[in-house]
């Protein structure tokens, strides 16, 4: 506003000037009069003119910043709530995210992937609703069948296509519990999984009369039929620190 002044000041003062000038010479005559009287109306609307066109960008651009200052406050609360919702959704994220699980250290001299299929048994027994002395006997029983890794065998082709962690050769026998698919105990890929091994073990478990109060050795070989009878009853120990320290992480 201020620079529209100080040009409409000086086209003023230059004006007046000029009507000076066109007056001193001018005016000696009536025609001469009649001529300054046109070159005034010519002069005043050319100030005029000035002025508008001087001011019109001015009104523009004050129209212009009027309408980037609504915009801008229109936009305010939209992209405001759209950060509150994100903000939300995360917070809904972090809120709602599982928990991973803490793994089990190494118990009793075995290593983590041991330990790790150690827990898998477990897990399966408590999702069966089977007891602490469920889960020491199907441990028990992995100790002496595979060591606790997960094998797959040569015998069965099909078993090298899964997760496995070694290789054994005793017939047909396969997973964690050496179970035989051609006996009933499941297709190749369900025995090839921990957890669903764990689980038929424990299903084939429950099936045995009087279970819970027979001795570890005892219940395991009546699941599993071994020519070793005798063989579980070594790692009742081994099996019971493991199921405790499996059982002890939150």
């Amino acid at each position: 506003m201020r620079r529209d002044n100080d040009v409409k000041s000086v086209l003023t003062a230059k004006v007046s000037h000029a009507f000076t000038l066109i007056r001193e010479r001018f005016t000696t005559s009536p025609r001469r009069v009649a001529a300054f009287g046109l070159v005034a109306v010519a002069g005043a609307s050319a100030l005029l003119h000035t002025s508008a066109a001087t001011a019109e960008p001015s009104s523009l651009n004050t129209a212009k910043a009027a309408q980037v200052v609504t915009a801008t406050k229109a936009a305010s609360p939209a992209k405001s709530a759209a950060a509150k919702a994100t903000e939300k959704s995360a917070a809904a994220k972090a809120t709602t995210a599982p928990k991973t699980a803490a793994k089990v250290k190494p118990t009793a001299g075995y290593n983590q992937t041991q330990m790790n299929n150690a827990a898998l048994i477990v897990k399966a027994g408590k999702d069966l609703g089977i007891s602490e002395k469920g889960q020491i006997i199907a441990v028990a029983t992995a100790m002496q069948e595979s060591n606790l890794y997960n094998l797959a065998s040569h015998v069965v082709p099909e078993s090298l296509k899964y997760a496995h962690q070694g290789t054994g050769a005793d017939y047909d026998s396969v997973g964690l519990f050496q179970q035989r698919y051609t006996t009933g105990w499941g297709t190749v890929k369900e025995i090839m999984n921990p957890s669903e091994s764990a689980k038929k073990f424990y299903r084939a478990l429950q099936r045995v009369p009087g279970w819970q109060n027979m001795a570890v050795t005892v219940a395991a070989q009546t699941v599993q039929g071994s020519a070793f009878p005798d063989a579980y009853a070594k790692h009742q120990g081994n099996a019971t620190a493991v199921v405790k320290a499996v059982n002890s992480v939150k």
